[in-house]
This record gives C-alpha cells, sequence and structure tokens, in this order.
C-alpha cells in the first residue's frame, strides 16, 4: 500500500504520487515495483523495470508520462517525450493542487508528443493499472482504496483524478475490505466528490461497488450517487435505506429525471458482511445484481444528466448541500460507460472475500 500525496520539488508543480492515471512519480526504487518486480527510480522521476531487449537493460514502465514502455537510453544517450495527458487531467480536476512548476518531468523534453496524442492512444488502447494490468477503457472511475490519503480519494479508472474530501474528513481506511484495503463512512461528514467530466455522461454504463454495514440505521443514506437538477434527485445512485419502525434495510438502485422521473430497484440488506452490488443502464432498462446475481429489470427511458458532481459516501440536496452521508463501509466503487454482462458482473462479486 503506498501513501498518496502531492510531491513537491524537483521542478515540479505538483503532481498526484498515485492512481490509475498514466504518469507515476517516484522517489526511490522501493517505490517502483510492478507484479513483484522491482524496478529503478530514473533520473527522470519514473520507473524502469528489467528488459533484455534493451541495450541499457531497462525499459520505462507504463506509468512514465510520454516515456511510458520506451527504452531507457545507455549511459550518454537522450530521451525525448512528454509527460502524459493524465497529469493535466489530473491538475485540472483537483483544484487543491499547486500548478505553479513546470509542467515535464526533470530530464525530459516537451518538444514531442501532445495532449491530444496521449489522450488517442488512451482512448484507442486502453490505460494500466499501477500493477501493469492493462485498464478497461470504459472503466471510467475506480475507487479501490488502497491509497493512504487524508486530502482526497484517488480514482484509479481511465479518468485519472481523485474525489477530494471537501468537507475535510476523508474515510477511515480499514485492511479487511471485501478485496484488500476498504473504506469506513462514518456517517457524519466522511464523502469524496469526484468533479463532472463530459465522459461521465454516457449513453449506457455499470454501477458496482461492495457494501457493508453491520446494523440497522434508520433514514436514507448515499454510497455512490450523481444528483441531478435543482431538487434532491439523482441521475442514478446506489443508496441504503433504513426502514422506519423495523429493523431492516434496503440497498437499492435508481436512474431518472430530475423531478424523480424513473425506475428504481432494491433489495434487503444482509447486515455483517460485504454484499457486491451492481446496476446496469442500458438506456431502456435498469438491472440490479446482488453478487453477481441479477434480481430484475426495470424497463424505462428516463434518464437525464446535468453537470453536478458524482459523490462517494454521500449525497447533495441541492440547494441544501451535502447530506446523507453512509454509515458503512466501501470496497471497489466502480463506473464503466458500457453495461457488462453477466459474466463480466458476476466475475466482480467473485473477486472478494
Amino acid at each position: 500500500m503506498r501513501w498518496c500525496a502531492s510531491i513537491f520539488g524537483l521542478g515540479l508543480g505538483a503532481v498526484l504520487a498515485c492512481g490509475g492515471a498514466a504518469l507515476f512519480p517516484c522517489g526511490d526504487d522501493a517505490e517502483c515495483q510492478d507484479g513483484g518486480v522491482g524496478g529503478v527510480c530514473q533520473p527522470e522521476g519514473v520507473c524502469s523495470f528489467p528488459d533484455d531487449e534493451c541495450a541499457s537493460g531497462q525499459r520505462f514502465g507504463s506509468h512514465s508520462g510520454g516515456l511510458s514502455n520506451e527504452c531507457v537510453p545507455e549511459p550518454g544517450g537522450t530521451t525525448s517525450a512528454t509527460t502524459s495527458a493524465s497529469t493535466a487531467t489530473t491538475i485540472a480536476s483537483d483544484p487543491t493542487l499547486d500548478v505553479s512548476g513546470p509542467d515535464t518531468l526533470p530530464g525530459t523534453s516537451s518538444s514531442v508528443g501532445s495532449v491530444d496524442d496521449t489522450a488517442d492512444t488512451i482512448a484507442t488502447t486502453g490505460a494500466e493499472g499501477t500493477t501493469g494490468t492493462e485498464l478497461d477503457p470504459t472503466l471510467l472511475l475506480w475507487f479501490t482504496f488502497e491509497h493512504d490519503t487524508d486530502a482526497a480519494l484517488v480514482n484509479d479508472g481511465v479518468l485519472g483524478g481523485s474525489a477530494p474530501c471537501v468537507l475535510g474528513s476523508c474515510p477511515t481506511p480499514i485492511a479487511d475490505g471485501a478485496i484488500g484495503m476498504a473504506a469506513t463512512f462514518d456517517g457524519v461528514g466522511t464523502c469524496g466528490v469526484f468533479p463532472f467530466a463530459p465522459e461521465l455522461n454516457p449513453p449506457e454504463y455499470t454501477l458496482a461497488l461492495w457494501l457493508r454495514r453491520d446494523a440497522h440505521v434508520p433514514g436514507y443514506d448515499g454510497a455512490f450517487t450523481k444528483p441531478v437538477g435543482d431538487g434532491v434527485f439523482n441521475t442514478f445512485r446506489v443508496s441504503l435505506e433504513g426502514l422506519s419502525g423495523t429493523q431492516e434495510d434496503l440497498v437499492g438502485v435508481h436512474v431518472g429525471l430530475q423531478d424523480n422521473s424513473g425506475v428504481e430497484l432494491t433489495q434487503l440488506l444482509v447486515f455483517g458482511a460485504w454484499t457486491h452490488i451492481a446496476a446496469t443502464w442500458s438506456g431502456t432498462a435498469l438491472e440490479m445484481f446482488i453478487d453477481g446475481e441479477s434480481i430484475g429489470v426495470e424497463p424505462s427511458m428516463l434518464f437525464e444528466v446535468d453537470e453536478h458532481d458524482v459523490y462517494v459516501g454521500c449525497d447533495d440536496d441541492v440547494p441544501v448541500g451535502i447530506t446523507h452521508f453512509l454509515h458503512g463501509s466501501l470496497d471497489d466503487v466502480r463506473m464503466y460507460s458500457r453495461v457488462l454482462d453477466d459474466t463480466e458482473v458476476a466475475a466482480l462479486a467473485q473477486a472478494g472475500n
């Protein structure tokens, strides 16, 4: 598990030190790991790994910006590449980052390549995770909670960036997640807000996450939501509802319009265990899955998106503000810009404990 923070110095303004974006700056060799293979932190400030096909015996890793997958030059050689578009995306989507420094890594040249070139490459071939595994290019948001941070929730999806904990409180990391680390939300003020981007308005999508709650909590909590309009309603949401007068809680998925027209599916939540929840929206129907099994389909074409942000662990009652904080824990929160098939949803559910 890595610490995720802003790195200052070495001529950099500030670059997010971990996440799903294509740039991963390093400070020493210990930070360079790829599937158990140790690497070298090069003078350019990015990692390389052993490769006999390179004359130098080293190849830049997949998170080296414009140097990604290039051979490290032999002593006396030169490199020429740009930092990746993901750095610009990260900085643009996180207003808390200082962007006063140069926009290239030490030792690299800004004369070759472009942001557009890098963006086109990501769009057509996909990005890679920090382990070197190729990411599905439709995996827009992916909050793994494998990064220690007290400022933001790191997005390991292809959009990069982060969801700042805007109220100053991030969820508490826990070691016994469904998949590795997870995060516990206190129901009071822990919440991450991912800034809206045009990619978050796809014609179809899949939401997926692991959820755990140990006891009944009355009322409505937002787990993964996107508000719409000037009221209290959502484009989409995964939420919990503690039923009044009972000891039962429902988990629900919803898509709809700003007047709350739309469709919703619900299921009783099992307390004290991780439950995998997924929802697919095809543009004509909403389907809900619990632990990889479909529990129902609701036909509807009522779906409306505006430029509201996406919330992790809360919701937003406009104009009241951020509220409905989650009492419980989340892991492996995902949003895809396509409908995953039944086999893919089942595979996500089977990956957990």
